[in-house]
């Protein structure tokens, strides 16, 4: 479950750049297109994979409005808080706006890789400038559908990150999206879990021996491991928890994850995170 760097495979990309895939409907399952966007130079490379769902009712079609609200803030924003102006063409015309918004997040690139390369006077090597985006249908139930929606960027020096909205979840009952997992009060009494849940990422699924304590690897203050930033989601009978680059141990150690079984966690859930994930008393 180690999540060291987000990756988009380019044959995945080239599928997707003919026009939107329609993913067909089972069950209860939401339908789906996927849109993309990729351009490439020795200076930069822009790539970009977006699932969301048909507006087929009022459930779909608020899921589909968030998560083009998420791709459309992520593509806005850049470093050095550098703003995209708005887009200005047909709000409902995703691959107009991928093509907008990318296109201006790939020529930016490009100028600055060049500057770059210009102030270390090595125009002859160039650190090529990278922005991934990645939006795909992850878990579905009756109850509730996650999406994973991450960005990898690379901006020059020793290596690049990931980092975005990570886990989204959504309420299949009215598509509201869900706030808040794990009650923020109960951040002492689940300390147990999340010991238990990190033990099994750095030792057991590593292969490193359990010698020495939990802490020499992480990177905290104190003895209070925080919640994860990126809301925890369900997962069959588990819940899954994931950490960002940095957030709580070295970039060597990547993205701590991982599942704890739903019967552990349910005290600590939210009581929207309860009905949401359909847990049943």
């Amino acid at each position: 479950m180690k999540l060291n760097k987000l990756f988009i495979a380019s044959s995945v990309i080239a599928l997707a750049l003919c026009g939107c895939n329609h993913k067909s409907k089972e069950n209860n399952a939401l339908s789906t297109e996927t849109f993309a966007y990729i351009d490439s130079c020795k200076y930069a490379n822009v790539i970009v994979k977006a699932e969301v769902p048909l507006a087929a009712n009022s459930v779909s079609a608020a899921i589909r409005a968030e998560l083009i609200s998420i791709v459309k803030n992520a593509l806005a924003r850049d470093y050095e808080d550098a703003v995209t102006p708005e887009f200005e063409g047909d709000a409902n015309d995703m691959q107009e706006m991928l093509k907008y918004y990318c296109g201006e997040k790939y020529k930016r690139y490009v100028a600055n890789s060049r500057e770059d390369a210009v102030t270390r006077e090595a125009e002859d090597y160039v650190f090529t400038y990278e922005y991934e985006m990645n939006v795909q249908k992850d878990k579905e139930t009756d109850d509730y559908v996650v999406f994973q929606c991450f960005e990898y960027a690379f901006l020059g020096g020793a290596h690049g990150g990931v980092f975005g909205e990570g886990p989204v979840v959504f309420s299949k009952k009215d598509g509201s999206r869900l706030a808040t997992a794990i009650d923020t009060s109960n951040v002492v009494a689940i300390q147990p879990l999340l010991k238990e849940g990190l033990n099994t990422y750095f030792f057991e699924e590593s292969g490193v021996p359990n010698e020495g304590d939990l802490f020499d690897y992480l990177l905290l203050n104190d003895s209070i491991i925080p919640l994860p930033a990126y809301i925890p989601y369900p997962d069959g009978d588990s819940i899954v928890f994931v950490y960002q680059q940095y957030e709580i141990a070295a970039y060597a150690a990547g993205m701590p994850a991982f599942k704890l079984p739903i019967s552990k966690v349910k005290p600590y859930l939210t009581s929207q995170a309860i009905n949401v994930f359909g847990i049943k008393d």
